[in-house]
Order: C-alpha cells, then structure tokens, then sequence
C-alpha cells in the first residue's frame, strides 16, 4: 500500500501555476472525457471518475471493467479506497479531541506502555502529521512472507503485530524532527481511537461519519476480503502480468491505514461535508487543514494533503492498494471535487499514467487556467521518481 502523493505533489511543481487571470471556466465534458480516456491509454485497463463543478456534475468511465473482457468500468462501482482512509481515521481522532477525549499532545505511552520504543515522545500530533519517525510497516517483507496473491485473502493479523513489525526497525528519526510518510502511524490511531472509545473503530466510523452522511456503500472491513456488492474488479501486476486482486487481499494487513470499502459518490460526499464543516469544529478543521511540508516536498495536514494550485489550494488525499488505484480532492472554496478511480495499481506506463492523471486533475478543478491549459511542466518525471518509495 502506498501513500500514492507521487502524482498529486506535481501541483506544487507545476511551473504554469501563476494567478487565476479570470473565473474559471464551466465544466466540459467532453475535455473530462477526453483526459480520461489519456489516462486508460496510458497504460491502464480501465477507470471512472466522477467531477463536480457546484450543481454541475459529470461521470465518465473509460477502458475495460476486466482487462480480458469487452465491458466498461462501472462508475457506480465500490472500490478500496486505500489511504483515502486516512482522512475518514484523523476526522475520527479530531472528534474525540474536540469532546475533550484526546489532546494532539497527549503520547502513545499514555494508551499503550512499551509499545513503542520512545512512546512517551511520539504524540498523536505526530501520528497524524506522519511524524513519528515510525517506520512504515508495509515496507517489511515479512507482511506478505511470500504467500501468494491468492492465499493473502485467508491471512488475518491484527494492529499490534503490524506495529511490532515497523518498530523492529527502529525509529527512523526523532519524533516531530523530520516529517515522513508511515502507514504505521495510522494503524497506532485505530489502535488508540478502540482504547478510548472502547469499541472497534468501524462502530465509531458508523456512528460519526457513515449513518450521519448516509454513506451506505462505505465500510470498513476488518477481516472480510471478499469486495461485495456492485463491485469494482482490481488488477495487479503479480510478476508476470496483471491478476485480479478484488478479493485476494485480507484488509486487516491494510487496517486502519487503507481499509475502507467506498464509491467516488460516497468519498466526494464525505470531502464535502469536512470541508463543509458538518463533521468538525472550525478549530479542528483548520488543525487537520494546516499543512507542512514532509520530507518529500509534499505538504501534509492531519490526515490531509493540501496543495496550492492556480486556482487555489486543493484538500483531499489518494491511495493505492492491489487493484486499485484512486485520488480525491476538493478546492478550498468548496466550489470543485473529483474522485478519479484506476482498476490497477501496477501501471505499464506509470510516468504517462501521471502525467494524464494530472492533467485530468487540473481540468476539472482548475479549467481555464493556465495550469490546465498546458502539459504537465518538466519536473513531473523526476518529482514522481522520488515519490515512489511512499508504499
């Protein structure tokens, strides 16, 4: 699983970005299409996306449901959104500060002595902001020990196993020294959210997020790999070609960290509502808002990327996970969105892949700007390149 960012930090290295000359530009649906079908070409089997432009919207799909049938993807498909999680995880912990049930200063030691090595020293600060120093537990190759794709689905583990594998690496760095992006991080928060609530996190989830928004296609499984319901079928490149990987994944190796199941209605409703204010007080808001910059380059919020762009900064964040691959964002004003969804995480292409997938970004959020006016600038390739290793 990866933190995807790798295409989404090219809207800060885009050197078109200069300031909005007039109002942007309505939706067209036939560019969006258009950008769409760059991006199948480029070297996937398929996706859809869906755009909001205020009351406007538009839904596109492109390619092929099933790299060896005829049938287009199905852009009311459910789909595992990855670290899009992340978002749904820190608006969770942000609630539980706001009643007065956590502090962004209270320490890991607090909820779970000698779990980890300088737990009095790692905060929930840290944890959100991605740094911890943690280090990133799907990068262990004992995660997966070599059992086949098709095995994976059967392989249970739970959060404290995942923790001990990051942590016998050690700390990557001080806490709060250096900022650098773990999935650790994120499976700790589940892990403090169940001590505190004393429930699992997907009934707080429920409670919080998915009854009040009526997000009833999202969820988080815990050890169910099986993606059920209308379904978006997933590929992944296990060697020798791509594979399908729908169900061939247990999501308790995802956890908190990339588990949830959702559709691009049901994330952009979410992104709306946070960003909106339904879900957190403006205080909160404007914590899990405030971004800095992470080793990388990429600024990160509290479970949130925030990118300036031409036409304003864009919230959201993306994910990828076997078979899928998927980014969210909304502008700051509230006044765009897109959810875009690729059936693989394993591109043929991934640097084509990229640049299309910017370029179908910054025509739906920025249209009529000189930053979507033109091909993505000359640093994508090597911006992309030094992202990679975020999985």
């Amino acid at each position: 699983m990866r933190c995807g960012l790798s295409v989404l930090v090219l809207a800060i290295l885009l050197p078109q970005m200069s300031a909005l000359a007039a109002g942007p530009a309505a939706l067209t649906p036939g560019t969006l299409q258009h950008d769409l079908d760059a991006v199948v070409a480029a070297g996937v089997p398929g996706g859809f996306a869906l755009v909001r432009d205020g009351d406007e919207s538009w839904t596109g799909s492109s390619g092929l449901a099933d790299p060896a049938g005829t049938e287009a993807p199905d852009a009311a498909g459910r789909y595992r959104i990855g670290s899009v999680t992340k978002s749904f995880v820190a608006t969770v912990v942000l609630q539980l500060i706001a009643e007065g049930k956590l502090r962004l200063d209270d320490n890991v030691e607090t909820f779970f002595p000698h779990l980890l090595p300088n737990g009095r020293r790692v905060t929930i600060r840290h944890l959100l902001q991605m740094r911890s120093g943690l280090f990133d537990y799907t990068n262990d190759p004992r995660l997966f020990g070599g059992v086949p794709l098709e095995e994976l689905r059967n392989r249970s583990v739970d959060p404290e196993w995942l923790v001990k594998l990051a942590v016998s690496h050690g700390p990557l760095f001080p806490p709060g020294s250096q900022g650098v992006y773990s999935n650790t991080n994120y499976v700790v928060l589940g892990m403090i959210i169940q001590k505190v609530t004393r429930t699992d996190v997907e009934t707080q989830l429920w409670r919080r997020i998915f009854i009040p928004l009526q997000l009833e296609q999202t969820e988080l499984p815990q050890d169910d790999p099986f993606l059920r319901g209308n379904a978006t079928r997933g590929f992944t490149d296990a060697g020798d070609g791509l594979v399908e990987a729908t169900d061939g994944l247990n999501p308790s190796m995802l956890s908190t960290a990339g588990a949830i199941v959702s559709t691009t209605e049901e994330v952009a409703h979410f992104y709306r509502a946070l960003l909106s204010g339904r879900l957190l007080r403006p205080p909160q808001l404007a914590l899990m808002t405030a971004a800095r910059p992470l080793d990388n380059g990429v600024p990160y919020g509290l479970g949130l990327v925030v990118l300036p762009t031409a036409c304003g900064a864009i919230v959201g964040h993306d994910g990828s996970v076997p078979g899928y691959l998927n980014f969210a964002f909304r502008s700051a004003d509230g006044t765009r969105e897109i959810v875009v969804v690729l059936n693989t995480d394993t591109p043929a292409d991934s640097d084509a892949v990229d640049r299309a997938v910017v370029t179908l970004l910054l025509d739906a959020l920025c249209p009529g700007t000189p930053a979507a006016a033109g091909a993505p600038g000359p640093n994508l390739l090597s911006s992309l390149r030094s992202l990679r290793s975020l999985r």
